[in-house]
């Protein structure tokens, strides 16, 4: 396995330590912590062909986005309530200006009506058949540009991904989540 660098005092030593307490090799602790938790999903996709080449890891995608979805899943569970402690604890409260100016959003009360009606329901199943038309051709287009894209693009584009299930432990790893070292 390669030689990861890292910076001196920063965040990539911590999640590299915390990925050794778990007898993970280091990349897992970047494609799991900065990359992932920093970066978020685009990121993790755009690391992983250099991760994965580099440092022998086949399931770096899975690792990665796994760790960017546990991340924001945990801030939009952990905003409302620390946000919330935030706003009592230094006794915050909108201008009075700003007060005035809310308005209410949608119809009046006289307007408004309750339940879904059939018209409803059918305008959402034009609107769902009108996206999967549009995406069909754009993907149509798309797929004609292929060869002037990178690879990991093309592969994208394609939908061949690396089912998350079917990883590291079916393929008779040691590990459940890390190829070995080789």
């Amino acid at each position: 396995m390669g030689k990861v660098r890292t910076r001196k005092n920063g965040l990539e030593p911590r999640l590299i330590a915390v990925s050794r307490k778990f007898d993970l090799p280091a990349p897992v602790g970047v494609i799991g912590g900065a990359v992932s938790l920093i970066g978020g999903h685009g990121t993790t996709i755009a690391w992983e062909p250099s991760i994965a080449k580099n440092y022998n890891m086949p399931n770096a995608m899975e690792i990665g986005i796994a760790s960017a979805t546990f991340g924001l899943n945990l801030a939009s569970l952990m905003g409302g309530p620390v946000a919330k402690f935030l706003i009592t604890r230094h006794r915050l409260e909108p201008a009075p200006q700003a007060a005035e100016a809310v308005q209410d959003v949608g119809l009046p009360d006289e307007q408004a009506k309750t339940g879904i009606g059939h018209l409803d329901f059918l305008g959402a199943v034009l609107a769902i058949h009108v996206c999967i038309i549009v995406g069909y051709f754009l993907n149509e287009s798309i797929a004609e540009l292929a060869p002037l894209r990178p690879a990991r693009a093309r592969r994208l584009v394609r939908s061949e991904y690396r089912p998350v299930a079917v990883s590291s432990c079916e393929r008779g790893r040691s590990h459940p989540f890390v190829a070995p070292v080789r």
